[in-house]
């Protein structure tokens, strides 16, 4: 399935005109191109910023839109939603139900919740060695300096994360904790 890798989304909310940076996924290399995105501008100018931020983010709990970076505030939105709310980010994205007032109230929700100012790292162990963390592509890495880790939003994020490396069984006995980062532990 085709979507559209995004490397930012610009509301002008003084010339009502919404602007995307964005790729097709389906087209290699990756060549990006910003434009105006014409359904969302429409959507500005009948009905307000609050509105497009919302068709946002059904773009994104719908998988038609990826990507932005820890900048952009509607993947940190969606984050948020992933990891802080997981049983409500499955029923609006999984099931596709994205219509009415309640996603309307979530995604405000979620969308009003502050950066964390905080990062962690997922440390772990086996025996007396310690391993961090690094998402890497289709994979996860285990990396011997923190400063090489994946540093997370929240302790939700990280803790999925670490999950994930150690699989179904953990046959290789680790253990994790999850550490606040702060600057570069040692």
């Amino acid at each position: 399935m085709s979507y559209y890798q995004i490397k930012s989304i610009h509301i002008d909310e003084k010339n009502k005109v919404v602007n995307i940076c964005s790729a097709d996924s389906s087209l290699r290399p990756l060549i990006y191109s910003t434009y105006k995105s014409e359904r969302l501008t429409e959507i500005l100018q009948k009905e307000g910023k609050e509105k497009v931020e919302i068709e946002i983010m059904k773009d994104y709990f719908s998988g038609n839109y990826k990507g932005g970076g820890q900048k952009n505030r509607y993947v940190r939105a969606y984050r948020i939603a992933r990891y802080m709310f997981p049983i409500t980010y499955d029923f609006y994205s999984y099931y596709n139900n994205q219509e009415g007032e309640n996603f309307e109230n979530f995604i405000k929700v979620v969308l009003g919740i502050e950066s964390f100012k905080n990062y962690y790292i997922a440390i772990l162990y086996r025996g007396n060695q310690k391993y961090y963390v690094k998402q890497a592509k289709y994979s996860y890495i285990a990396k011997f300096h923190s400063n090489k880790a994946t540093k997370y939003s929240s302790k939700e994020e990280a803790t999925y994360d670490a999950n994930i490396f150690l699989g179904d069984g953990n046959k290789y006995k680790y253990s994790y904790e999850i550490k606040e980062f702060i600057g570069g532990l040692k």
